[in-house]
């Protein structure tokens, strides 16, 4: 017979039939073996036709059956999830952890870089997982994360190298080995936190004299600045100094270098900021107050005083003027014609006093006259506007009422009288007996009375001796 063989057989050069490996005819075995040459494609092989040997299932397939043709083992893919070498009769082993097998594969695909696939059996892509986050997966093919993300740096998740493009951490945020988020430098979870560096593990600590932001630090220079303040290192931010007080000193990190504000100054917590926008951390005491020292606001200036621009202590008011008001700058004038003014004495019960630095532990204080009419001018005496104290007569006259304002207004001491006082408020006894005092007598011994005369007591003038009668001495 001739013809080439059926597909699904080989023939070997002494195959009869198209499919051989059957029985040969009668007649035939005694010059050949029982069984014809060449026979069905064995299972793990198929025949195409006219093919002189079974050819090896090719891989990727499997070729379960014998007598497969090309498009049987065509048929016949390597089941998906599994891979399938060379001359397999049934589909071959399942697919290894870390790749897929779709339908076919003769080996598994490797998960690509950034992806890991723990199980095995996988026959789609699916089945390759995104590294999670805080991990890398470096390698492809991968059945579990390489490691842990390098300290400085973010694994969001996919990440295929532990220093991943665009997760080096920030300034402002730590992030330690294994970082899914950066942990802000915030101060929220750490008062003195902060972070001036990119690609860093842990935050800073601000140290004591120092100030920081999320991202910056500098040292503290209160000098440098309106505010007075203080950079502890308890916190990373600035310190306001107590009220009433100033530092200048820089790298100052104790509330110890804020010391009092001057005397005649104020120092406010906020600084201060004058006339033409300038800030400083003190100002002059305002005119109208007095500033005794350690103090953020000026205290107006009492009655009594007055406080020119800068003043420390309040000024009493000074003798023969007055200051009727508080927060006077100069005092309200002189004191009125008629009356003196002077120093009063006050208790310091109360507190616009008692603070007072030349007040303090007395029960009793002074300050000036608070009334243009303080004290009446006294009998005796006479006041021009403007007195500290009364201005006493002249010996030889008397004043009779108070209130007087000119030296006019002291009157002669009438005849017969003497003043021999100044400031007296009536006239004095009368002239003694022998002599005698003319208006304005200072003395009753000035004026004897002459011989041929008699000067009775309380006389104005010698008169002559009666008729008949005479007086040789001088009395």
């Amino acid at each position: 017979m001739t013809g080439d063989c059926q597909a699904g057989y080989y023939c070997t050069v002494a195959s009869f039939t198209a499919t051989p490996g059957g029985s040969l005819p009668s007649g035939y075995q005694t010059i050949y073996p029982v069984t014809e040459p060449g026979g069905a494609c064995p299972a793990g092989s198929y025949c195409p036709a006219a093919s002189p040997i079974a050819v090896p299932c090719p891989a990727g397939y499997f070729c379960s059956a014998t007598a497969m043709t090309v498009a049987q083992m065509l048929a016949s893919p390597c089941t998906a999830g599994r891979t399938c070498g060379v001359g397999l009769s049934a589909a071959g082993p399942a697919c290894l952890a870390g790749h897929y097998c779709p339908l076919g594969s003769s080996a598994g695909t490797p998960c690509p870089l950034g992806t890991y696939n723990p199980s095995t059996g996988a026959s789609a892509s699916a089945a390759c997982l995104s590294c999670p986050a805080t991990k890398y997966c470096a390698a492809p093919g991968g059945s579990a994360p390489t490691g842990p993300c390098a300290a400085g740096y973010v694994c969001a998740g996919g990440a295929s190298t532990a220093t991943p493009a665009g997760g080096l951490c920030a300034a402002g945020f730590a992030c330690p080995a294994g970082a899914a988020a950066a942990s802000p430098c915030d101060g929220a979870a750490a008062a003195t936190d902060y972070q001036d560096e990119r690609g860093q593990a842990s935050c800073k600590t601000c140290p004591a004299g120092y100030w920081c932001t999320d991202t910056a630090i500098a040292r503290c220079r209160p000098t440098s600045e309106a505010e007075s303040f203080y950079c502890p290192a308890s916190t990373r931010a600035k310190v306001a100094c107590p009220a009433g007080t100033i530092n200048h000193i820089d790298g100052s990190a104790s509330a110890s270098d804020c010391k009092p504000c001057p005397p005649g100054s104020y120092c406010p917590t906020s600084g201060f900021t004058d006339s033409v926008g300038t800030k400083t951390k003190s100002a002059a005491c305002l005119a109208g107050s007095h500033c005794t020292g350690g103090v953020a606001v000026p205290a107006t200036c009492p009655i009594g005083f007055y406080c020119p621009l800068g003043t420390n202590l309040p000024i009493p008011c000074e003798a023969g003027s007055h200051c009727a008001t508080t927060g006077l700058t100069a005092p309200t004038g002189p004191c009125a014609a008629g009356w003196y003014c002077t120093y009063e004495t006050i208790p310091t019960t109360s507190a616009v006093y008692s603070t007072l630095p030349h007040c303090a532990g007395l029960s009793t204080c002074v300050r000036g006259a608070t009334s243009a009419q303080s004290t009446v001018c006294p009998a005796g005496s006479y006041c021009p506007a403007g007195s500290h104290t009364p201005t006493e007569c002249p010996i030889g006259t008397s004043l009779a009422t108070t209130g007087a304002s000119a030296a006019a207004s002291c009157v002669a001491c009438p005849a017969g009288a003497k003043c021999p006082h100044r400031g007296m408020a009536a006239p004095g006894p009368d002239c003694q007996a022998g002599y005698y005092c003319p208006a304005g007598s200072a003395t009753d011994t000035e004026y004897q009375c002459p011989a041929g005369s008699r000067c009775p007591p309380g006389s104005a003038a010698h008169s002559p001796c009666a008729p008949g009668t005479y007086q040789p001495f001088e009395l």
